[in-house]
C-alpha cells in the first residue's frame, strides 16, 4: 500500500465520527509529488455546525488530529475549513486545484 492510500484512511479514521463534518478532500502536492517530495499534506473540509453542537470542542478535536498525524507521518496536516454557508467561496477554492482526491 502507496503512502497515500495509508494517509486517506488514517484521515477517514480520524474524521468519520465528526456529525458536523460534510465532506472532506486532500489536495496539493501530496497528490503529484512522491511523498517524500512533500513538505506537508493540505486538506479541506466542508463542515456545518446544528443548534446545540460543540464547535469549539471540534476545534480543539482538529488540534489533536493535527498533533497526531505530525506523530505518524512527520508531516504537518494543514486545514483549511469551509461551511455550508461559504460553498460559493469552496467551489472557487477547489476550481484553483487540479489535483483532488475525496477521501
Amino acid at each position: 500500500m502507496d503512502k497515500l492510500s495509508i494517509i486517506e484512511i488514517w484521515l477517514r479514521k480520524a474524521f468519520i465520527q465528526h456529525k458536523c463534518l460534510n465532506e472532506i478532500y486532500i489536495i496539493g502536492s501530496i497528490l503529484s509529488n512522491p511523498y517524500s517530495n512533500a513538505n506537508d499534506v493540505d486538506v479541506i473540509q466542508i463542515i456545518s455546525f446544528f443548534e446545540g453542537s460543540e464547535m469549539a470542542g471540534y476545534i480543539e478535536n482538529l488540534n489533536a488530529i493535527k498533533n497526531d498525524f505530525y506523530k505518524d507521518f512527520l508531516k504537518p496536516l494543514h486545514i483549511t475549513t469551509f461551511t455550508q454557508n461559504e460553498l460559493t467561496d469552496f467551489d472557487q477554492f477547489i476550481s484553483l486545484n487540479i489535483h483532488l482526491k475525496i477521501i
